[in-house]
């Protein structure tokens, strides 16, 4: 059997990988926590609203792009936290960055609600598109796969990006809160039931 000939690039790179696959690994992971760290933090402001809202910010887990992903590419990922309340609704929180894209929108924060039907969550998209301000510093808008409310930020300061995130979660209360019944209104009973839980 003959031996595989590699160049001296792929060499290189099998070398380097060896000597720093585990402290990449740990790096990666101590950047994600802190992360989710930071986008819990300002969540946590906002506790006693969720509350009201019947969407309890507690026990949410961190979420993020997986290595394997064949849409991840060099450039773009994301990482957040995430929260599954039972009976079609399900939230993301995270932020998100694709340097493919035009420079001052390569850095965003976004929340995501993939549930309820389509009927349903066409008639909320409706409910919150009516309230939402064109002046607004976020975007409003529905995709096949769900409903994001999203918010750009500066991709030079993205150690700031919590400021923008905060500004964002603001919104969205306060888009849920002026919609008459809330986002249960638009889901099963069951998912009520289960986000009185805290499930």
């Amino acid at each position: 059997m003959s031996s595989l000939v590699l160049t001296d690039e792929e060499k290189a790179f099998l070398q380097e990988g060896f000597n720093n696959y585990a402290p990449a690994l740990l790096a990666l992971a101590e950047f994600r926590r802190r992360i989710a760290s930071r986008l819990q933090n300002v969540l946590d402001e906002f506790s006693s609203r969720f509350d009201e809202l019947g969407l309890s910010i507690t026990g949410l887990t961190v979420a993020f792009s997986k290595l394997h992903d064949q849409n991840l590419g060099d450039k773009k990922a994301w990482i957040g936290l995430n929260k599954n309340y039972g009976a079609g609704l399900d939230l993301y929180y995270y932020v998100q960055w694709n340097f493919d894209k035009p420079e001052r929108k390569q850095l965003w924060v976004r929340v995501w609600f993939p549930g309820g039907n389509r009927v349903d969550r066409n008639r909320l998209f409706s409910a919150m598109h009516r309230i939402h301000s064109l002046d607004s510093a976020t975007e409003l808008k529905q995709e096949s796969d769900g409903i994001y409310l999203t918010a750009y930020c500066d991709a030079a300061t993205f150690h700031n990006f919590d400021a923008t995130f905060r500004t964002m979660v603001e919104e969205w209360i306060r888009l849920l809160s002026a919609i008459e019944g809330g986002l249960h209104k638009y889901l099963p009973s069951t998912a009520n039931a289960a986000s009185e839980h805290g499930s």
